[in-house]
């Protein structure tokens, strides 16, 4: 799952730093200019439609086709990190194979994901922020509790 909502930390916000872990190694990845994170989310963009194209038509022949091609995505992923990293700190991809878990390669791109893309993530994080306030405050439909006193009986005189 792509979870935007862990906490990147501002000392890698300000210090414009991904944290990538593969294997037991954590490499440092410089964030992307403006203009690199344009070029970088337009090839992710391809990426995912061309990946999705494929699970539609996967998904209309059989599941055992839509599975295969499904674990196949880790070449994608590692292409994708690849792109993002202009300044040549991660290992080949001969090297993150030898090295890196295939779930820490979705774990990777979401985290240059988010450094691609913060003003999303902020928006996101606010969002749920919100929703997360709306759904703890009490329910608006309880009854009023009485303020007057007891009623007294009221006897003919």
């Amino acid at each position: 799952m792509l979870n935007v909502f862990s906490d990147r930390p501002a000392e890698d916000i300000l210090g414009r730093v991904v944290h990538i872990r593969l294997g037991t190694q954590i490499f440092d990845v410089p964030v992307l200019t403006i203009a690199g994170n344009k070029r970088w989310k337009a090839e992710l963009d391809t990426t995912l439609t061309g990946l999705l194209n494929n699970v539609e038509n996967a998904a209309e022949n059989d599941t055992t086709t839509l599975m295969a091609m499904l674990g196949r995505q880790g070449d994608e992923l590692i292409t994708l990190l690849l792109s993002y990293d202009t300044s040549h700190v991660l290992p080949t991809r001969e090297g993150i194979e030898e090295i890196a878990y295939e779930d820490q390669l979705l774990a990777a791109v979401r985290e240059v994901w988010r450094a691609a893309n913060p003003f999303v993530v902020g928006a996101l994080e606010a969002a749920a922020e919100v929703i997360r306030a709306t759904a703890s405050s009490e329910p608006t439909s309880t009854p009023r509790p009485r303020t007057a006193g007891r009623r007294r009986n009221s006897k003919p005189t």
